[in-house]
């Protein structure tokens, strides 16, 4: 005593029964249109690798390139930027959709403070996507010169970099050049699976 018609075109279906036979045709309804449950996984976790190399700095008071940036260092020569040098190497962990920050102290002539900030925005296959700030300040007295002598600044913005990137899993790439003085600074990044 009762009837059930599909319209595959509007995706309705029209029942006609007495109230029992509503009542289970309900209840399967509900069921269908329930949304599959999907086991829970573990947040994807990224490990990313900030390098700053700096030309010039002073074979005594830094260290040369990893060995595994050769490669990078090299192609660098070949456009003109040589004599790099580690100033600091950070790794950080981080997951889709959050923030993260590095803070280093490395020594140039004086001591800076170096703050990478970042969101991984997500990971398409094996290539993550980032938003990077880096920022890197000295602190030491230095004089700018002014119309009737000097003025004396306690720190100065060494560079700043912004940039998004985004790159095969495990390989190194460089994020951004920029000049410090007669210097040139080199933001590399790396991001590593967990």
């Amino acid at each position: 005593e009762s009837s059930i018609f599909a319209d595959e075109r509007t995706r309705f279906v029209i029942v006609s029964a007495r109230p029992a036979g509503l009542d289970a045709v309900e209840g399967l309804l509900a069921e269908i249109d329930r949304p599959a449950t999907q086991p829970e996984t573990a947040p994807v976790r990224l490990r990313i690798r900030f390098l700053w190399l700096v030309s010039g700095l002073p074979e005594d008071k830094s260290s040369a390139p990893p060995a595994d940036l050769l490669p990078l260092v090299e192609d660098l020569q070949r456009i003109g930027v040589s004599g790099l040098r580690l100033a600091t190497q950070n790794v950080v962990e981080a997951t889709p959709g959050r923030r993260f920050a590095v803070r280093a102290s490395p020594v140039l002539a004086n001591r800076c403070d170096l703050e990478i900030e970042g969101r991984f925005l997500d990971e398409t296959g094996s290539q993550p996507c980032l938003e990077l700030e880096a920022r890197a300040v000295e602190y030491a007295p230095y004089l700018e010169p002014e119309k009737n002598g000097y003025k004396v600044f306690e720190k100065r913005e060494l560079c700043t970099l912004e940039t998004t990137i985004v790159t095969p899993l495990g390989k190194a790439i460089i994020a951004g050049v920029t000049p410090v003085d007669r210097m040139t600074s080199v933001f590399i990044v790396q991001v590593l699976p967990q």
